[in-house]
């Protein structure tokens, strides 16, 4: 009954993703919305502009006061900000939220002249704000008709993908009557302003576009190809494993069924935050943070998989003692989601592309390294116990394979944290890691095989009324 109701969980979600792909085949931009009262420094969005001789990245959009329905025109009494990430870095990365001087001040230096793009710095674009609406903002440097948008700010010459920031500054240009100019802080006399700007990498003019770069920034690009192929081979992969073990129920092959389960639920929450981001410009972040959530409770449960096998069960032994190790993986368990949460919660993924790991990285990481020793611990433990040369070899492989499995994730943490460009690490480490999870659970797929199992260990044969004095997991 259990692995019918898989396969029948199974075909019916998959019968929704396909509906959602082909949803999604139609796309549109990055957006961002909101509402700004001009008080002090906003940062908008982060977006990383790849500009060929094809193709152009546009900001655009529209911003005007909330009041919609005045008559009276606004006059410019803010700037929204365009810079690349070195500008950006450099002098507005740590502006203070209540000190609205040190945006202007820096705004002196980046910005010496307020109309002429020529003497602007190479780098940064400003644009004076709010606008009146219907018509085009007022003094803006750059042109591009565009049906519907104020303004539109081009982001080209680009040899390589640079990543840019989009921010509301509550400065005006006081405009003297020689060529430069005075920033000075904004008096609010538009009331609180209402923003609705798309970031795209190409030509918003152009009907024909592709769905997969347009409308993503550099560093997202394509990651939905590499999810949605691992969806589908995990998809094959469990069509197999419950054709292969129908009518082996043992629990150790519903935990591993289970965890691949919640593998390829993680994977799919993740692609569908991308395809629905590929038709609105925003996504549900909630629904790809909960995506890592499931992704990291499918660790944790195939970890604790892995722990049992090398203590012994199924394998030398019918019974594990089991009251310090439900207390330390579970704990384990909790102190990753927990932390996994916290780091979600607490990063901007809007205003910031992060190549530095954090310290809740950092704690999980290193608690891995623990996991792995204590895994090769009960290995070592298990294979002086076992007196058959075909368990010892399975022993002797689990903890080759299961190692390096442990200790892939924080080398690969580290080493493209430090090594890889930062708006290649987003791709590059979503690719080593499913690649290297679907390989895990395909080796051990291999081992607990059901002609494996039978041949050389208990978890397909253990009598059911043997005497239960310890744990009996098969109850659970």
């Amino acid at each position: 009954m259990l692995l019918l109701h898989l396969r029948t969980q199974t075909n019916a979600t998959a019968n929704c993703f396909l509906l959602i792909l082909c949803l999604t085949l139609r796309g549109e931009a990055a957006r961002v919305r909101g509402f700004w009262d001009a008080e002090s420094y906003q940062p908008v969005a982060a977006f990383a502009f790849h500009s060929t001789a094809q193709s152009v990245g546009y900001v655009y959009g529209n911003i005007t006061t909330r009041q919609t329905s005045s008559p009276i025109s606004p006059t410019s009494e803010a700037t929204l900000v365009l810079l690349d990430d070195d500008i950006w870095s450099d002098h507005f990365s740590s502006f203070p939220d209540d000190d609205n001087g040190i945006p202007c001040s820096v705004m002196q230096r980046v910005f010496k002249n307020c109309r002429e793009p020529q003497c602007l710095l190479d780098g940064a674009m400003a644009q004076p704000i709010p606008c009146a609406v219907g018509q085009p903002c007022e003094d803006t440097a750059y042109h591009l008709p565009l049906s519907g948008a104020q303004f539109a700010l081009p982001v080209d010459k680009l040899n390589v993908p640079r990543l840019w920031h989009l921010s509301l500054v509550p400065c005006r240009c006081n405009q003297s009557q020689t060529s430069n100019c005075t920033w000075v802080n904004s008096t609010n006399g538009n009331g609180e302003l209402s923003y609705n700007i798309w970031l795209v990498n190409g030509n918003p003019n152009v009907t024909q576009t592709d769905f997969l770069y347009y409308q993503l920034s550099y560093e997202s690009q394509y990651v939905s190809i590499i999810l949605l192929t691992y969806i589908i081979l995990y998809l094959i992969f469990l069509s197999v494993l419950l054709c292969g073990h129908r009518g082996h129920s043992h629990t150790i092959i519903r935990v591993f069924l289970a965890s691949i389960l919640l593998e390829w639920f993680g994977l799919s929450l993740h692609f569908l935050h991308l395809a629905i981001y590929t038709f609105d410009g925003a996504g549900v972040l909630p629904v790809k943070q909960f995506g890592e959530v499931v992704d990291v409770v499918s660790q944790c449960m195939f970890m604790a998989l892995l722990l049992l096998l090398g203590r012994g069960w199924t394998v030398t032994k019918v019974h594990v003692e089991h009251k310090a190790f439900l207390a330390v993986i579970v704990t384990y368990s909790l102190v990753d989601v927990g932390l996994t949460t916290a780091r979600l919660i607490t990063t901007d993924p809007v205003t910031t592309v992060d190549d530095s790991l954090s310290w809740q990285t950092l704690v999980v990481l290193g608690l891995r390294l623990f996991i792995l020793l204590w895994f090769l611990y009960e290995l070592h433990l298990s294979y002086l116990q076992e007196a058959q040369p075909s368990r010892q070899q399975f022993y002797v492989v689990l903890g080759g394979v299961y190692g390096l499995w442990f200790l892939y994730l924080p080398v690969a943490a580290v080493v493209v944290s430090q090594l890889v460009p930062p708006l290649w690490q987003y791709r590059t480490y979503t690719g080593i890691t499913v690649t290297a999870d679907f390989l895990s659970y395909a080796v051990l797929a291999y081992l607990l095989w059901p002609s494996r199992g039978v041949a050389s260990y208990r978890y397909s044969r253990i009598p059911m009324d043997d005497d239960l004095s310890l744990l009996d997991y098969d109850s659970i």
